[in-house]
């Protein structure tokens, strides 16, 4: 009996350390692809943590870290995060296809706060101009994970 009760706090500690050591996402890049055959279909995410690592995760939850940027280079993308300001703008006229793949750049604020900083949905983008280096950081993320 004791035997176990020391098993299962051992498991417990290492759980609790496990889920405190999980770095905090910073930026993140999704695609969302729904007319694609079975196994193909599904959501798609790159991630830069506070850590620095850039992650690549696939349909089925699967991650793979590819990469790893210097600490003063997620110091400025920390600092470029909290000032973002403002909303996605874009047109939303003209024709929308349907079948194109969704996908998303979201920035997380310190205090948890996800704010998404560009969007292309049917065809139609939306973008917030305040946080255009972010973007182009998201997309290199989405770069970098195809290429692995």
């Amino acid at each position: 009996m004791k035997k176990a009760l020391f098993v299962t706090a051992l498991l417990m500690s290492s759980l609790s350390m496990a889920a405190a050591t999980k770095s905090k996402t910073l930026l993140e890049y999704k695609v969302g692809v729904f007319f694609a055959p079975p196994g193909y279909a599904g959501t798609y995410t790159k991630q830069l943590t506070a850590d620095g690592k850039i992650s690549c995760i696939d349909n089925k939850g699967n991650t793979v870290v590819v990469a790893t940027l210097a600490k003063d280079v997620v110091k400025k993308v920390t600092a470029q995060i909290e000032t973002i300001s403002g909303e996605l703008e874009g047109d939303d006229s003209g024709p929308a296809c349907m079948d194109a793949p969704s996908t998303s750049i979201n920035a997380i604020k310190a205090n948890g706060e996800k704010i998404q900083i560009k969007a292309v949905m049917n065809c139609k983008e939306k973008v917030n101009y305040s946080a255009s280096d972010l973007i182009s950081l998201g997309s290199a993320l989405n770069t970098i994970c195809s290429v692995r």
